[in-house]
């Protein structure tokens, strides 16, 4: 696997403007919108505190997923997880012409890269208003969603009302996709101690010892 500074530098030197990371803001994300590529994910004491896995853009960056939102590239879908009884929200990031030029109370490029499902966002201005609520102390899954219809937030999860007597039919929503199963962890396997450790050597070997060559 590729470390993020790693990514970074081959970012930086691809894209020249992202080098000036005093006025460019340069971010990397899925197209569920979690954050592949973040300048705070560079630096190591900053990446510890405030952690580098499913970091979602509406979390560290809600002016520029609140834009997102309202220009379509990021639309909200739901699922029905039937396992764990509850509807889950999540976001798609789109561009259909491959890339785009946003300019309103942020300003910013977004270009689909090549051959992958990441996209990358080069911006000028990236502190504006946004509503874009997220419970940061709660863990991806575990957050109770706050806005209806298409409104920035962070994924979430909806209360699902589920019969299992009665199957799919009986959930809030029939209509919904249900949610792909979770990959299930596997366990390593605990290694095994060995069994030679402790043992001495088979053959007492000592020729200076002897009275007699053999």
């Amino acid at each position: 696997d590729f470390t993020i500074p790693f990514i970074w530098t081959e970012l930086t030197q691809s894209t020249a403007s992202c080098q000036d990371s005093d006025t460019i803001r340069c971010v990397v994300i899925d197209n569920a919108g979690f954050i592949v590529v973040h300048p705070d994910f560079v630096d190591g004491s900053t990446a510890a505190k405030l952690g580098v896995e499913n970091v979602h853009i509406s979390q560290r960056e809600p002016a520029l997923a609140s834009s997102l939102v309202a220009e379509g590239i990021m639309t909200k879908n739901r699922c029905n997880d039937l396992q764990k009884k509850r509807v889950n929200v999540f976001w798609k990031v789109n561009l259909p012409s491959g890339s785009g030029n946003v300019i309103g109370s942020v300003v910013y490029d977004i270009y689909q890269v090549s051959n992958t499902n990441a996209y990358l966002i080069v911006a000028t201005r990236w502190d504006g208003s946004s509503n874009c609520p997220c419970d940061f102390l709660k863990s991806l899954g575990s957050r109770d969603c706050r806005t209806s219809g298409n409104a920035c937030e962070c994924p979430c999860r909806e209360t699902l009302s589920y019969n299992q007597c009665h199957g799919v039919d009986s959930v809030n929503d029939p209509s919904l996709p249900v949610c792909p199963p979770e990959v299930p962890s596997v366990p390593l396997a605990p290694q095994k101690s060995d069994a030679t450790t402790d043992l001495g050597p088979c053959l007492s070997i000592d020729c200076d010892s002897q009275s007699e060559k053999r």
